[in-house]
C-alpha cells in the first residue's frame, strides 16, 4: 500500500481513537490494510464513512478489521445532510424536516420500495438559491417501511452516481464491481481506477511499485472483463498515483464513453 495509507493506519495505532471519521474509500483501504498487517483499534466504537458511495463489502470489512459497525450519511455540496442511518438498520431516513427527496424512474414517476431510480430533491429552507426537484445525479433503492418505528421516508441503499455507470456496447448501463479481493492477488497492486472511453475501450489505471509481466497484464484484464460481462479492449497504464479530483473524493470507475 502507499506509504501515506500506512502512515494513517500507524497514527490511528497510536492515538487509538474511539470514533474514526472519514471517506468511504479511505475506510475500505484502512480496513484492509489492518487486516493484512494485524494492526486493531482496541478503543474504537465506530466507524463513519461520508462523500463517497459506500461499497457493499465495506461494512463487513470494517466489522472483520476493528469488530465495530459502521455508519454513513449521505449528503451533497449542495443540500447539506440528505439522508443519515438509521440506529437500528442500514437504512436512510430522509431528513424531511429540511428537503422532499424523490427516487424517479426513468418515466419520472415514483419508485416503489426495493426499485431503484434517480434521486431529485426540493430544498426547503434555501431562501437564497432555492433548488426545486434538482436531480443530482445519484440513483437509489427505496426502502420498505422501517423496522424502526420513524415516520420519516428511507432508502435502503444509496446505489451510484450515473457518471460512474458503465456503458456497454448494447446501450445498457450499470454500476459495475472489480472488486479488491480480485486483482489483489494477480499482482502487488495497490490501487486501480477503470476509465471507460468508448463503448468498446476501457483503459485500467493501475498503481503498483514494480512493472507487471505480460502474464499478469493479461490476467488482469481477462479479470477485468469477466468482471464487466463483456470483452472490452483492455489498455493498461501503470501510474504513480490516482489522484483525486477537488472534492477529494474516489472514483474507481468513470464512464466517458457517449
Amino acid at each position: 500500500m502507499s506509504p501515506d495509507l500506512d502512515e494513517q493506519l500507524q497514527w490511528l495505532a497510536d492515538e487509538n481513537p474511539d470514533y474514526l471519521l472519514s471517506l468511504a474509500t479511505n475506510i475500505h483501504a484502512l480496513a484492509e490494510r489492518s487486516i493484512e498487517v494485524g494492526i486493531r483499534l482496541p478503543r474504537l466504537k465506530q466507524a463513519r464513512t461520508y462523500a463517497e458511495m459506500l461499497r457493499p463489502d465495506t461494512r463487513r470489512l470494517v466489522r472483520e478489521a476493528w469488530g465495530v459497525p459502521l455508519i454513513d450519511g449521505y449528503s451533497s455540496e449542495e443540500l447539506g445532510y440528505m439522508a443519515l442511518q438509521c440506529p437500528v438498520s442500514e437504512n436512510y431516513h430522509v431528513q424531511s424536516e429540511c428537503l422532499i427527496v424523490e427516487v424517479l424512474d426513468e418515466c419520472g414517476g415514483h419508485c416503489k420500495p426495493g426499485t431503484t431510480g434517480q434521486i431529485v430533491v426540493s430544498a426547503l429552507h434555501n431562501f437564497s438559491m432555492p433548488l426545486l426537484r434538482y436531480a443530482s445525479g445519484d440513483y437509489a433503492e427505496v426502502a420498505e417501511s422501517c423496522s424502526c418505528g420513524r415516520g420519516l421516508p428511507a432508502l435502503r441503499r444509496i446505489v451510484g452516481r450515473q457518471r460512474n455507470m458503465l456503458l456497454n456496447p448494447q446501450g445498457g448501463r450499470y454500476w459495475p464491481s472489480f472488486a479488491s479481493k480480485v486483482w489483489r492477488h494477480i499482482a502487488p497492486i495497490e490501487q486501480i481506477q477503470v476509465i471507460q472511453t468508448s463503448r468498446e475501450d476501457i483503459e485500467l489505471h493501475v498503481v503498483c511499485k514494480r512493472e507487471l509481466s505480460g502474464s499478469e497484464r493479461l490476467e488482469l484484464a481477462t479479470a477485468l472483463n469477466l468482471s464487466l460481462g463483456f470483452d472490452y479492449c483492455v489498455t493498461l497504464r501503470r501510474v504513480e498515483a490516482i489522484p483525486r479530483p477537488r472534492g477529494g473524493k474516489y472514483e474507481d470507475f468513470i464512464c466517458r464513453a457517449e
